[in-house]
């Protein structure tokens, strides 16, 4: 049987309520947006939406100390073990949680910053198991209200990060318009024989900025031939998990 829990370097993450489990591909969801974030100066408070169990909130806090993260999230069984985990960090004074659907959020500050590892599947097969088609499909969240709930809630020139399939993406962009930039694009695949899978996107709340100009395009490949993970991928998340040193 799995551990009810996740053990990083600096936090544990509690999972036994929530539908979505810590995965690989959150992980490095979390530590590249963790990397880019910590070379945004000024940057002073961040939006988590859907938080799940914290995991992406704890990696963000963990690298930006000097930033207080907001976290909603709307499940009932998911909020229990935000709550815990969060309670349970070195960095619990400086995260907030809202027990809400950001369509119903309201905010005094606008945020330099948004994270969100949203419902992935609009046209597939629903689950059966009610709270994890909740979170795994776009029925109490449409690509539409994330766009614009976002965009309510950034400052001027304020960033959102995706997490997305790729096949995904290329629906999502096409609910984007010339209010925001695509500044950087990650490729992710599992292996070499693999073809890229996942992308990670960070979109910039910007009227000016040329949104057919993409900055930056990177990609990943989690593991070797080995089975282990690649060199790459060893860096990027030996300052969270345990063993990697």
């Amino acid at each position: 049987m799995a551990n009810s829990y996740f053990q990083m370097k600096q936090f544990r993450v509690e999972q036994s309520h929530s539908a979505m489990k810590v995965s690989t591909d959150a992980c490095i969801f979390g530590a590249i947006t963790a990397n880019y974030f910590a070379k945004i100066e000024g940057l002073r408070n961040v939006l988590d939406i859907g938080a799940g169990t914290g995991i992406l909130t704890l990696m963000l806090k963990q690298k930006l100390i000097s930033t207080v993260i907001h976290a909603v999230e709307r499940d009932e069984k998911s909020i229990k073990d935000l709550r815990n985990n969060c309670a349970q960090s070195l960095w619990k004074n400086d995260i907030i949680i809202f027990h809400e659907n950001i369509q119903d959020f309201n905010s005094s500050i606008c945020y330099d910053a948004i994270i969100c590892n949203p419902p992935f599947f609009t046209n597939q097969l629903l689950t059966t198991e009610i709270q994890r088609r909740g979170v795994r499909h776009t029925e109490h969240l449409s690509w539409k209200d994330l766009i614009e709930n976002s965009y309510r809630l950034l400052k001027n020139n304020g960033l959102l990060a995706l997490l997305l399939p790729l096949r995904e993406w290329n629906f999502f962009v096409k609910n984007i318009d010339t209010s925001w930039s695509i500044v950087e694009l990650h490729y992710v695949r599992p292996n070499n024989k693999k073809v890229n899978n996942r992308i990670v996107v960070f979109l910039q709340k910007s009227a000016t900025t040329d949104f057919s100009k993409v900055t930056s395009i990177k990609f990943w490949t989690i593991y070797s031939k080995t089975g282990k993970y690649t060199a790459a991928i060893t860096k990027l998340l030996q300052e969270y998990y345990l063993y990697l040193d």
